[in-house]
């Protein structure tokens, strides 16, 4: 409406929803990467002080956020903070980021929210199938192999599961009858064939479950392509604010 009656260039309107986007994708990104855990023992307690204080509720929060992913990801002892946690949020970020600009591209291309909505549903149906969250990599066969590969969804769990589970302390134990168990005999020296326990690392168990196609080494590919894929969301919104009128919605 507003690139019709000639107030805006659809280029600013690009630029301006690309800007206006960036606070709400890293502060969700980050709430996601706390978790749970924030949730409970913070969020809900805070929500009883808005009731008294509103200026108090919202100082809180600020230091809260800022303060507490560090504290908990040091002190929990499942993340290495300087380089995993980063990790984990990067790829989580990417993942919100392509998510929300695919989102404002779809609202440019149709007429209707309506639309939009049924398309962004594809989007996130097919990348949580794909992932290898559902259904594992390795048994992801012919045309559901293609749906892997293209899938961003793929690339972005992939990043956050190897990144995350690369500790190579024995911390998991896999006893007999176990196909983890099988798997330490076969690729790990200290585990024999008259042995019914032993001991595997988390890495171990992501190439295990995975079947070897999730590791560290596509950090670089995988960040790669998530450009891409940020780049063509981006590039559709600004080619459906060119081309496309919609007046009458």
């Amino acid at each position: 409406k507003h690139r019709a009656s000639g107030m805006l260039g659809h280029t600013s309107l690009w630029i301006a929803s690309f800007t206006a986007e960036i606070p709400y994708i890293i502060l969700v990104s980050l709430l996601y990467s706390i978790g749970k855990v924030m949730q409970y023992f913070i969020l809900y307690p805070l929500r009883i002080l808005q009731m008294y204080c509103d200026n108090i509720y919202f100082a809180l929060i600020f230091i809260f956020l800022t303060c507490f992913p560090p504290v908990f990801f040091v002190t929990s002892g499942v993340f290495q903070f300087q380089g995993d946690f980063a990790a984990f949020w990067g790829f989580f970020t990417f993942n919100v980021a392509i998510h929300s600009y695919f989102g404002q591209a779809f609202i440019c291309v149709v007429k209707d929210l309506p639309t939009a909505g049924a398309l962004q549903g594809a989007i996130v149906g097919t990348n949580i199938f794909f992932s290898g969250f559902i259904v594992r990599p390795q048994f992801l066969n012919g045309f559901a192999r293609i749906g892997w590969y293209f899938s961003f969804g793929h690339y972005v769990y992939e990043s956050i599961i190897a990144n995350s589970l690369n500790d190579d302390s024995p911390r998991i134990r896999a006893e007999f009858p176990s196909a983890f168990l099988n798997f330490l005999i076969e690729e790990d020296p200290k585990c024999t064939t008259d042995m019914v326990v032993c001991d595997g690392s988390f890495a171990q168990f992501v190439d295990f479950s995975f079947g070897g196609e999730y590791t560290t080494q596509n950090n670089g590919r995988n960040i790669g392509i998530l450009i891409l894929y940020l780049v063509a969301a981006r590039m559709l919104q600004w080619f459906a604010l060119k081309k496309f009128n919609y007046v009458n919605t």
